[in-house]
Formats: C-alpha cells, structure tokens, sequence
C-alpha cells in the first residue's frame, strides 16, 4: 500500500523495507508499459477507422475459408453453466446449480496432536506447525484410486501453499513490538510455521463434501523445514550460512 506521494505503508507486524536500489520501481515500469500499449491501440484503432493500409490487417480479418478450417477456435462452444456476474460483495460467488464450502481453512489441525484451533489466536507456534497455514494460494490436487483415464477421484492429497500471513491476526492482542523490535520468539515462530505449504489428505463423502483424512500422510512444510541443497550449487561458498557451514542444508 503507499500514499499519495508513493510513500509505502507497512502494517503493524511487517518487515521495514530492505531495498534501498535507485532502480525505477517496478510500478513505474508497468504504468509506462500500459501507457505504450494505450496509445498502441488507439493509433491502429484510428487508423483501421479511417481505413488506413495496415500491412497483414486486411489478410488477418478475411481469412480464406481453408485458414478457418483448420483454426483451432473454429467451433464454439458452450459452457455448462451461467457465467458469474460482476460483483462486489464480500463473498465467493459461484454459478447457479453450485454450491462452496470451506473444509480446510486456515488452523485446520492435520498432522502431529492435531491442536484445536483457537479464535482467540492463543494457538502456539508449534500448533501453528500442525495445522493449516494461513492465507491459501496456488494448490494442486493429487488424485489417489483414480478412475477413468485418471482425471476423477474422489480421494487424493491436496498440496497447497500459504503465501502471505496477517500478523495482527494471529496473536491475541497483535504482535509484540517493543522500541521498534520485536520481542517475543513464539510469536515470530508461529508467523513462519503459518507461512509454507500443507499437504492434506482429503475424501469426498457421498454428499459431495469433502473432509480432511487424519493420517501420515498430512504434513506441514514451513519457513523452518531443514531442506536438503542439491545440484551444482550444493557446497558452494555463497551457500555457507552459520546454520549450515557447508552450505548443503538450509530452512
């Protein structure tokens, strides 16, 4: 977030900011690049307009009837559901016909005690480290038992990642900061075992709705995993650190 001047905000809990590079900011960059492309359009726009010679323009909008057949667009389709109108609420939206619904929201307990999660954020550092991590992001599905042609399964791992966290959230009364510094070590563990990756196995029952299945196979993958370094920069000077001196292991 930034001001009005360009000024950047940081919340309450984040990091101060690390890059002081005199490098054009990358927002900058795209704003000039939107700009050309703007400009760009309107140019050819108008020309096309005032029926202006545009090289290609004319073979590009008439294709031959061969060029049409063997596009690969050349059949429409429908889909099988009402597109979504735009909106502005507060709220997943889904076609008519569809339902959602949370299963694995963030504090989920998936592996170790699996601890209860807390709404008043009382919830440890080493809770946090089994239990989902917060603000979902990419994810995939891992089909187990597939059927046909391995595209359909009502059984699989889900392996997601967690982006970002909001540190206010996760501490009864926020975080503990104390002359600009942070003082409290649980606090700053539990903010790295909420960011990562979950990897979860889930069923879907004869509903339709999914559950979490409580076995070995649920694991958390957090900022303080140990990591094996391999390939060609495995040793290598740049990779020493004071928790791996020879530079074949990190977090």
């Amino acid at each position: 977030m930034t001001t009005e001047n360009n000024d950047i905000l940081f919340g309450n809990g984040d990091e101060l900011p690390s890059n002081y590079s005199t490098n054009p900011h990358i927002q900058d960059v795209i704003s000039a690049g939107r700009r050309k492309v703007v400009v760009g359009g309107a140019v050819m726009g108008a020309m096309a307009f005032l029926g202006a010679a545009i090289p290609g323009l004319a073979q590009a909008a008439e294709p031959s009837a061969q060029g049409l057949k063997d596009l690969p667009f050349r059949r429409r389709t429908r889909l099988p559901f009402s597109p979504v109108e735009v909106t502005r609420a507060d709220a997943i939206t889904v076609p008519a016909g569809y339902s959602a619904t949370t299963f694995i929201p963030w504090g989920t307990p998936i592996t170790g005690s699996y601890p209860t999660w807390m709404e008043d954020a009382s919830n440890s550092a080493e809770d946090q480290a089994q239990q989902v991590g917060m603000h979902h992001d990419g994810m995939h599905f891992f089909p187990m038992n597939a059927k046909l042609g391995g595209r359909q399964s009502d059984h699989g791992l889900l392996v997601l990642n967690h982006e970002y966290i909001q540190a206010p959230l996760l501490h009864p009364n926020g975080p503990t900061v104390v002359d600009g510094k942070r003082v409290d070590v649980d606090e700053v563990r539990k903010e790295i075992n909420a960011h990562g990756v979950s990897v979860v196995e889930i069923r879907r029952g004869p509903r339709g709705d999914w559950s979490v299945l409580p076995t070995a196979r649920n694991r958390r993958i957090t900022g303080a995993t140990p990591m094996r370094i391999e390939g060609p920069a495995r040793g290598h000077e740049l990779m020493r650190t004071r928790y791996s001196p020879s530079g074949t292991s990190t977090r």
